[in-house]
């Protein structure tokens, strides 16, 4: 997706480049969590002629012009390309038996590769050739997972007869309850996280069951998104990307052994949710100089606004 920046905040020169822009792998005693988050998404290998049937491989080489050059700074080509900074500093990760490097990495910002976790190629465009570039670069499929809360699948349309309805597999066997079978058998299922998922299993849609991926071909998972507002819906698509290998929904909500008895309370447990104690201090501050009516509208605004976390926990102490 291009962006366009305001020309105040344009990236005139290779400095501004190289301080959004990062094109190789991080240092993986300093940064261990980010070093493992660019080996599992951000690596474009091996690609030679051990590897012919990689979607990008066109003629013997890597249409994307991978492995590319180590180069001491970043410039910009005659082309008005980008040629971004790849040190030679023996950095490397191990994929299918082939060390790779710095030059096999795709180019990334580091703080939305750490926020997302996925594959978030990120370039830098001074023409419409390079935004074209940057549309059709990404060459893995992607698997839209979906999910649902427990008993709340969706099985039928409002046009469909009752009888056909019933035999819908799906009653029984969605997408996600099939992920959480598979967990309960398979051993290696249970180290992986539901987006990691699809890029060892394969959904067949017409048997309803997740097997084993037999191509060396990665599918990117991308769980469906839902909005801050749908409750415990959303709170349950946040623990997906962090929970791995549960093989129920008492799983996903249980933490360090405790079945919390919500998805928003293992969300807190696991601290990833505020604990709203600014919020809490400002109304025990405002108390002493205004009127109660004062309290309550505060209370109702910062709830409204969606500012608290736990708006049940605000009110008990406040």
């Amino acid at each position: 997706m291009p962006i366009i920046r305001k020309k105040k905040s344009k990236l005139p020169n290779r400095e501004n480049i190289d301080h959004v822009i990062c094109a190789k792998l991080p240092d993986k005693e300093l940064e261990r969590d980010l070093h493992q988050i660019v080996s599992n998404n951000m690596i474009h290998g091996p690609y030679d002629n051990d590897f012919p049937f990689m979607p990008c491989m066109k003629n013997g080489k890597c249409s994307k012009g991978f492995p590319k050059d180590f180069t001491k700074d970043t410039y910009i080509d005659e082309d008005s390309y980008p040629v971004y900074r790849r040190c030679d500093n023996e950095n490397n990760v191990v994929k299918n038996g082939v060390s790779l490097d710095n030059r096999y990495v795709a180019p990334y910002n580091k703080t939305l590769l750490k926020q997302y976790e996925a594959h978030m190629n990120l370039e830098w465009c001074n023409q419409l050739g390079s935004i074209k570039y940057d549309i059709h670069y990404r060459s893995s499929p992607v698997e839209r997972l979906s999910f649902h809360l427990k008993y709340k699948q969706h099985v039928f349309k409002p046009s469909q007869h009752v009888t056909n309805v019933v035999s819908k597999p799906t009653i029984v066997a969605s997408q996600f309850l099939a992920w959480l079978e598979c967990n309960s058998y398979a051993e290696k299922a249970r180290e992986l996280s539901y987006f990691e998922f699809s890029t060892q299993y394969v959904w067949n849609k017409s048997d309803k069951v997740w097997t084993k991926r037999k191509t060396k071909t990665k599918s990117l998972g991308r769980i469906n998104h839902v909005s801050p507002k749908s409750g415990d819906l959303y709170y349950l698509c946040i623990l997906l990307n962090k929970v791995k290998g549960p093989t129920c929904y008492e799983d996903i909500r249980t933490v360090n052994g405790t079945i919390c008895d919500s998805y928003k309370d293992a969300y807190y447990a696991l601290g990833l949710l505020d604990d709203d104690i600014e919020y809490i201090s400002s109304i025990h501050e405002t108390y002493y100089w205004v009127i109660a009516s004062f309290c309550r509208s505060l209370f109702v605004m910062l709830i409204t606004s969606d500012s608290l976390s736990r708006h049940h926990h605000v009110f008990k102490e406040t």
